[in-house]
């Protein structure tokens, strides 16, 4: 039994790897035809639309991000400091 079931390992051990790489190849060639179709979509009446809405910047904020940069060493006022020598 343990000898059947040494010889069906050695002969899948090598073929496995195959398997996987003609299952990727497969899901890869799916996913890119799923992508050329929708471009051809999109593409068809020839006109491309940008997102919705007006363009709003990232305004960033937290620690260190007031303008100008701060001039002193104490940590932020009610940021997550609870105690210490500062007022």
């Amino acid at each position: 039994m343990y000898t059947f079931m040494a010889i069906v390992g050695s002969i899948l051990i090598p073929i496995f790897p195959f398997i996987l790489r003609r299952r990727r190849r497969r899901a890869q060639k799916e996913l890119h035809d799923q992508i050329e179709k929708a471009k051809a979509d999109i593409l068809k009446d020839g006109v491309v639309a940008g997102p919705k809405g007006p363009y709003v910047p990232h305004v960033p904020w937290g620690v260190g991000t007031e303008v100008p940069p701060p001039h002193d060493t104490r940590p932020p006022k009610a940021k997550a400091y609870h105690g210490g020598p500062w007022p």
